[in-house]
C-alpha cells in the first residue's frame, strides 16, 4: 500500500540521522539553556509548539522573528537571543537573531540533553559484495550528521492546526506545489549515470532538506496534508470534476508517486553508506507478473500493489542498493504465499512483519526502554544501527 510516501522518503534516505527530537522549557528569565541547545530559527515554531502542548495551550500567533533592542524597551530587548516562547503572555515563539540578551516574559526553547535519535545508517566501506560494481564502486566511510530542515510549504502544516482545513490550506499553495512538482518531475528518470540537477531558488524556498557539515542540502519533498501527491485536489475530494473552474493541472492521479524526490547517489563524490528501507504498508512482496529485477514501471502506486519491487528499483536506478529491508503489512497473509516470489538474492535482506505497525504516546516511545508494552515502531528504528 503506497500511502504516506513523504514519511517513507524520509526515512529511507541514505546516510541520514533524523532526530525525533524532545524540546524543554530553560527556566524562567534564563537567558542561556540549562542543558541542551536552544532550537535554530528553522525549529523554532514547531518547538514551541511541542512545549506548549505540553502545558496544555498553543501560541497565540505565528513565529515572530526580530533582533536588537535594549533591556526592558518593551519590545525585541526583552526577549533572550535564540529561540524561545513568551510563556508569560501567549506563548508565541520568538527567534531573536542578535542584540541584547535579557529575559523579561519569555523562556528558552532548548533540547533535551540525552533525546534520543534515529539513526538509519551505519557509517562503513561499502564492498563490491554489498552493492555490485555497477551501482557503486569506490566508497568509503562518511563524517557528519544531518539535520532536517523543513520549508516554509511544510511548516505550514505541521505548526498551525489544521482541522477542516485541509483543501484550503492545500489551494493556497498550489502555486508553490507546482514548483515542487514540476521540479520532483525533471529528476524522476535518472540514467543511472549522473546526479540530478539541483534546485532553483525558487524551487528550494519550497522543498525541505537535510543539512551535513562541509556537504551541499539534500533536498526532499516536503510533508504535506494532501498525504498524496500535491495536486491531486480531485482524487482527494477537494475539487469536483463538474466544477466549472476544473483544471486539468490540479488533477493528477491519486496514486502517481513522481512528486517524491528521491536521493541520487549517482557519480556523487560523497561515500555511500549502509542503506536501510522501511516498507509501512507492503502488500505482498510481488503479484507473480515479473520477477523483481524487471519491475521497473514505477511510474504510479496503487491501493493494493507490491511496493517493494517497486521502492527497489526506484532507488537502484539512483545507485543505491537497500541493505536491508523492514516490512509491515496488518492484513493477514499466508507465509508460503507471501514468500513465494521473493528472489533468493534478497531474501536474506527482508524482514516481514504481518502486522499493523503500533505505536505509543511520543514520550514514552522515545524514552529508550528496551521493551515497549504493545510496541513501538519509533523505538525499534532506534535499535536499527548495526
Amino acid at each position: 500500500m503506497l500511502l504516506g510516501y513523504s514519511l517513507l522518503s524520509v526515512l529511507i534516505s541514505i546516510d541520514f540521522v533524523i532526530g525525533i527530537q524532545a524540546w524543554h522549557l530553560a527556566p524562567v528569565a534564563a537567558n542561556t539553556c540549562d542543558f541542551g541547545r536552544v532550537a535554530i530559527q528553522g525549529e523554532c515554531e514547531a518547538a514551541v509548539l511541542a512545549v506548549a502542548s505540553q502545558s496544555g495551550t498553543s501560541p497565540g500567533r505565528s513565529l515572530q522573528v526580530g533582533n536588537g533592542g535594549t533591556c526592558k524597551d518593551g519590545g525585541w530587548g526583552n526577549v533572550p537571543i535564540g529561540c524561545s516562547a513568551q510563556t508569560g503572555g501567549d506563548w508565541t515563539a520568538h527567534y531573536k537573531s542578535k542584540g541584547s540578551n535579557c529575559n523579561f516574559g519569555y523562556q528558552l526553547v532548548c533540547s533535551e540533553d540525552q533525546s534520543p535519535e534515529i539513526v538509519l545508517t551505519v557509517l562503513r566501506k561499502v564492498t563490491d559484495k554489498d552493492h555490485p560494481s555497477e551501482i557503486a564502486e569506490s566508497c568509503a566511510p562518511a563524517t557528519g550528521i544531518k539535520r532536517y530542515i523543513p520549508s516554509e510549504f511544510e511548516m505550514e502544516w505541521t505548526t498551525k492546526k489544521q482541522t477542516g482545513q485541509l483543501c484550503n490550506t492545500a489551494w493556497t499553495q498550489r502555486q508553490a506545489a507546482i514548483l515542487w512538482v514540476n521540479y520532483s518531475k525533471s529528476v524522476w528518470k535518472p540514467d543511472g549515470n549522473s546526479t540530478s540537477r539541483p534546485p532553483n531558488k525558487a524551487e528550494t524556498r519550497v522543498l525541505s532538506k537535510f543539512l551535513r557539515d562541509g556537504a551541499e542540502p539534500s533536498f526532499i519533498e516536503p510533508l504535506s496534508g494532501m498525504a498524496r501527491h500535491p495536486l491531486s485536489f480531485y482524487g482527494v475530494h477537494c475539487k469536483n470534476q463538474s466544477d466549472p473552474s476544473f483544471d486539468p493541472m490540479f488533477n493528477a492521479d491519486i496514486f502517481d508517486i513522481s512528486y517524491l524526490i528521491v536521493e541520487n547517489f549517482c557519480s556523487q563524490p560523497r561515500p555511500m553508506t549502509r542503506a536501510h528501507f522501511f516498507d509501512l504498508g507492503c502488500t505482498i512482496f510481488s503479484d507473480g507478473t515479473g520477477p523483481l529485477t524487471e519491475y521497473y514501471n514505477y511510474s504510479a502506486g496503487s491501493a493494493r500493489g507490491p511496493s517493494i519491487p517497486l521502492f527497489y528499483n526506484l532507488y537502484k536506478n539512483r545507485c543505491i542498493i537497500f541493505d536491508d529491508i523492514y516490512a509491515f503489512e496488518g492484513i493477514q497473509y499466508n507465509a508460503a504465499d507471501w514468500w513465494r516470489h521473493v528472489p533468493d538474492s534478497i531474501r536474506h535482506k527482508i524482514r516481514f512483519y504481518n502486522y499493523f505497525i503500533a505505536e505509543l504516546p511520543f514520550k514514552e516511545a522515545i524514552s529508550g526502554g528496551s521493551y515497549s508494552k504493545g510496541g513501538s515502531f519509533l523505538n525499534m528504528l532506534r535499535t536499527v544501527k548495526q
